[in-house]
């Protein structure tokens, strides 16, 4: 599990959860599920999704999945009103 917290000034804005759920994790070509949790604590909020990994790319290119598909969710748009 990685967590990440997101602070302003100590002020928590959210805090992600990445959860890996495959059944064998290993480091063939054939990625590896994550399940995501994203509190966000200003909205009382919980989005959650699923991305696909491989762990070989290292956890950089797995926090930056996280990132992208967080601000394409739908979801998140609508609770942050991104446009």
């Amino acid at each position: 599990m990685v967590g990440i917290e997101i602070r302003i000034n100590s002020h928590l804005i959210n805090h992600i959860y990445i959860l890996n759920i495959s059944e064998s994790s290993s480091f063939i070509d054939k990625p590896d599920t994550y399940r995501v949790n994203v509190y966000l604590v200003e909205k009382g909020q919980v989005i959650s999704f699923e991305i696909f990994h491989n762990r070989d790319e290292g956890i950089e290119k797995l926090i930056f999945l996280v990132y992208e598909s967080l601000l394409n969710n739908k979801e998140f748009k609508k609770l942050k009103e991104i446009k």
